[in-house]
């Protein structure tokens, strides 16, 4: 199987199997791996690969925090919520999702020519637009507390990985005051992961050996 046949097979299974709500964006980024522009239309998914200089995936990795929430988000039906907003013409959440298209373009000019400051700025960009587009993705949770104390204390920008409700933050932050930001969010119920960048991505072979 292909690349792009293995990431439908993911989507399908996920999707259609287990008939769990959602996109197709988690399926091709993890089986792809690396760093991508992923575009999705509505008969065909493209992938476009980034090349970015190695100094440059070194210093962003430095300046990112992986902060856990303190909750596993529940099924709380987001995703129904927003496909709602959406049919029903919500101009907030038109707005939002028009505006975080843009920014996944103008994220890339800033990856690839390492203005990491900027990358951080359009993070915070998305965060703010993804609550436009839905408003209850960080209800009844720690994660906009959590968000605001980082911002507070020195981050610049960050994503709430998934579709909200709780898990994970990724936050960017300049490395002489991330000690700060551990520190005021672990008081806050904050746990920090360490992680790395990898560039594979979901890996399939047959094997000849018996």
């Amino acid at each position: 199987m292909s690349t792009y046949e293995l990431a439908e097979l993911n989507y399908t299974v996920e999707r259609v199997d287990l008939r769990i709500t959602g996109g197709k964006q988690d399926q091709y980024a993890t089986t792809f791996g690396g760093f991508n522009l992923i575009e999705f239309f509505k008969d065909r998914v493209i992938v476009n690969p980034l090349r970015v200089e190695r100094d440059i995936l070194n210093d962003l990795e430095a300046h990112l925090l992986l902060c856990y929430t303190g909750c596993v988000r529940p099924d709380l039906g987001l995703v129904a919520r927003q496909v709602g907003f959406f049919k029903a013409g919500r101009s907030e959440t038109l707005e939002g999702m028009r505006r975080l298209r843009e920014l996944a373009y103008e994220m890339k000019e800033a990856l690839l020519t390492g203005k990491f400051n900027r990358f951080g700025e359009l993070l915070h960009g998305a965060y703010q637009n993804k609550k436009r587009m839905n408003p209850h993705i960080v209800e009844g949770t720690a994660a906009d507390l959590l968000y605001d104390a980082a911002r507070k204390y020195g981050a610049i920008g960050g994503k709430l990985c998934g579709a909200g409700g709780g898990g994970y933050l990724l936050l960017y932050c300049e490395t002489g005051r991330q000690h700060e930001v551990r520190k005021q969010l672990e008081k806050l119920g904050g746990q920090f992961t360490d992680f790395a960048f990898d560039g594979w991505g979901l890996q399939v072979w047959r094997s000849s050996a018996s």
